[in-house]
């Protein structure tokens, strides 16, 4: 970034050096804006902080897609990280990790998941995660909306980070991945929304958590049941 800026820099420096003085001046002003705008690009991967516990801190963080990062196959293109650490002894990990990987074939492909929402109380995490699957034909930006793919919902115990579980996601009865339990959430949009740091369609309710028209009951690190809310609407986080 500071190199770009520099060349920028020299670049004006040279253009203004060579216009009349109106034109230079329109030139620096569009150069301390573009300036401005580099120097402010960093705080766009800040970390925002999720839940805080006795001894742990659970961190969100967007690291955005650029138009560079294109010309490396197999590797993230844009997304989340939810992160989380334990101040005592300093350790972090990753909890939820998002983004888009280009599938370096002869047919071009790609799979993209999308965090879209988070939401947590005094004992559990949950995260709602959209994926693409493979698909083949470019990747879309994360910003845009996708039909199609597949929903789930990840649990973890706060005082830990360790995993509870996942469940697959399902709008009507059907088929889901073998060894991953479902739940039938007739809210699921057609079309994958936005990424997330924020509640997206989770709401708590007492013991539990809902989003996408279905409830989640737990007792401590155990899921106890799932049930249907009377309108879907009412699993929508507000």
């Amino acid at each position: 970034m500071i190199l770009v800026s520099s060349i920028v820099l020299v670049l004006v420096v040279v253009l203004v050096l060579d216009s009349p003085p109106r034109r230079g001046v329109a030139l620096l002003a569009t150069a301390s804006a573009c300036l401005a705008a580099s120097a402010e690009e960093p705080s766009r991967t800040k970390p925002i902080l999720i839940a805080k516990g006795k001894d742990c801190l659970v961190h969100g963080i967007v690291y955005p897609f650029h138009d560079d990062q294109a010309r490396f196959r197999s590797r993230p293109l844009g997304g989340c990280a939810v992160l989380y650490t334990t101040p005592s002894t300093g350790e972090m990990k990753s909890l939820v990790s998002t983004g888009t990987i280009e599938v370096p074939t002869e047919r071009i492909s790609f799979h993209q998941t999308r965090l879209l929402g988070l939401a947590c109380d005094a004992e559990r995490l949950y995260a709602v995660v959209w994926s693409s699957g493979r698909v083949f034909d470019h990747p879309p930006h994360a910003g845009l909306g996708f039909k199609g793919g597949s929903y789930s919902l990840h649990i973890f115990w706060l005082a830990d980070g360790t995993s509870l579980g996942d469940t697959w996601l399902l709008k009507e009865p059907g088929s889901s991945p073998v060894g991953r339990p479902n739940a039938i959430a007739p809210g699921l949009p057609d079309v994958a929304p936005q990424e997330a740091l924020g509640k997206g369609p989770l709401k708590l309710i007492e013991k539990g958590a809902a989003c996408y028209g279905v409830a989640f009951g737990f007792e401590g690190r155990k899921l106890v049941r799932h049930w249907p809310l009377p309108d879907a609407t009412k699993g929508e986080g507000k």
